[in-house]
């Protein structure tokens, strides 16, 4: 019976341990896609940049302050002297923006007696209401240092907003990079892992054959020294590999924000499939540049934020001419001459002589814009010559990536050759290690020849700033 139940944990224990292995082998693996989709919803500077949006959309709420409604209210008493009177004064007002309009509303009432002089503070006893409106014809009619605020603070949501679609881009190439290399480091540390474990398995061999005088003890020694040769190597590569994981965690983050240190395990196999850019595509992406980069986008609106300045600039040439037009009318008991219903229009008019203030400003924004002028034009210049570059740069990562493969393809030929030649005894063990050797450096270097040409092709991504 005891045995049985051994026999039963004993199967219930493999069984466990298999599909633990089953789990770890099938980990799903990572790609460079859900690197980036991480990085871009949890990266702690694009959170930042999100509030710097809401920063800027809460200084266009601010700038609309000007045009909220206003309660303003006056009392006056006659505290000594020969009169009591006593008035209140209630006003309601509220800027339109449309030809510098503001509407008002308003009642005041008075008490007690005033002098003949001051008839026009008193009211009847029911207290006088009164509206109106004050408009401009000639300056700030179409634009006033309120309005221009306005318009400014909506530029800057536009520019904060352009300044965080870059920061997610250039968080998104970083990602795809530090991807890349995680991958690649992964791979150079495996080809240095079987380097390594082929060492191990000579060396076994090698001691088997000296024990029955088969070979000298310098070709022993000698392996030994290999080994540590490819140990330190191996140990290089995992501290890189490492090293990589753990700076890819900034991007690949969990569901609270949390760095995620990539497995082993989770490293993709690698599809050497690499493509040139073509001369239509490259003009396509560089409509698209000229169209979606981010310094051309904030070049346009510094570009909208100096004309609406020149605007206003040009507006202070303009005399003030400002109309006041209303109606007001008394309730209640009182004298006939307040009880009817009166209308009224009032002229402002003003000029400054000199103008200093215009000529300066407009000056300066008529210069600002066509400075912006000639940065626009050198920067699509950039533009066009830094996506020349990079396709040249990959056209060339492409040409010494087949190199390397063919490399690759004669160093693994020539070792496997002088493997079988030492097996014969034409060759010797020192060729064998050098063949090995070899093969293992170039498999490294296709390796990382590719890693540089998903770098380069994330640079071109940026470049040209695809959505």
């Amino acid at each position: 019976m005891k045995r049985k139940i051994g026999s039963i944990f004993t199967i219930l224990f493999l069984n466990f341990v298999v599909t633990e292995l089953a789990e770890a082998s099938t980990e799903k693996k990572l790609s460079h896609h859900e690197v980036a989709a991480s990085a871009n919803k949890n990266y702690p500077q694009i959170l930042s940049y999100y509030e710097k949006v809401s920063a800027a959309e809460g200084t266009v709420l601010g700038s609309l302050g000007f045009f909220d409604i206003k309660l303003k209210q006056n009392y006056t008493d006659k505290s000594r002297g020969f009169y009591d009177g006593k008035t209140t004064n209630t006003l309601l007002e509220k800027e339109l923006g449309f030809m510098g309009t503001k509407v008002y509303g308003g009642y005041r009432k008075s008490f007690g007696s005033f002098a003949e002089y001051e008839g026009g503070s008193r009211t009847n006893d029911g207290g006088e209401y009164r509206a109106g409106a004050k408009f401009s014809l000639l300056k700030d009619s179409s634009i006033d240092q309120n309005r221009l605020g306005v318009i400014l603070a909506n530029l800057g949501v536009k520019e904060s907003q352009i300044q965080l679609e870059t920061i997610k881009k250039e968080i998104e190439r970083d990602a795809t990079k530090a991807y890349w290399k995680w991958v690649a480091l992964a791979k150079v540390f495996h080809i240095y892992e079987d380097l390594y474990q082929l060492s191990l398995k000579r060396q076994t061999q090698l001691e088997e054959k000296l024990k029955k005088g088969d070979v000298a003890q310098i070709i022993v020694t000698e392996n030994k020294k290999n080994i540590l040769r490819r140990k330190s190597a191996l140990a290089k590569a995992r501290q890189d590999f490492e090293n990589s994981a753990i700076y890819l965690s900034l991007f690949w983050r969990g569901e609270n924000g949390t760095p995620i240190v990539p497995k082993q395990n989770q490293v993709p196999e690698i599809h050497f499939s690499l493509h040139e850019i073509e001369n239509s595509q490259t003009i396509r992406d560089l409509e698209t540049a000229l169209s979606n980069r981010p310094e051309l986008r904030i070049l346009k609106i510094q570009k909208e934020q100096n004309s609406s300045q020149l605007k206003y600039a040009q507006n202070l040439f303009k005399p003030q001419l400002d109309v006041d037009v209303g109606a007001s009318k008394d309730l209640g008991n009182g004298t006939v001459s307040r009880a009817q219903a009166n209308n009224y229009v009032g002229l402002d008019f003003s000029i400054p002589l000199q103008q200093r203030e215009a000529r300066g400003k407009t000056a300066e924004y008529e210069s600002k814009l066509k400075s912006l002028k000639y940065e626009q034009q050198l920067l699509e210049e950039k533009i066009k010559a830094e996506l020349e570059q990079i396709k040249v740069q990959i056209s060339s990562i492409i040409e010494m990536h087949q190199n390397l493969s063919e490399e690759a393809k004669l160093a693994d030929l020539l070792e496997n050759s002088e493997r079988e030649k030492f097996k014969h005894g034409a060759s010797n063990f020192f060729l064998v290690n050098l063949r090995e050797q070899d093969t293992a450096s170039s498999k490294a270097a296709l390796v990382e020849m590719y890693e540089k040409y998903q770098s380069t092709l994330a640079d071109y991504k940026m470049a040209v700033f695809l959505n």
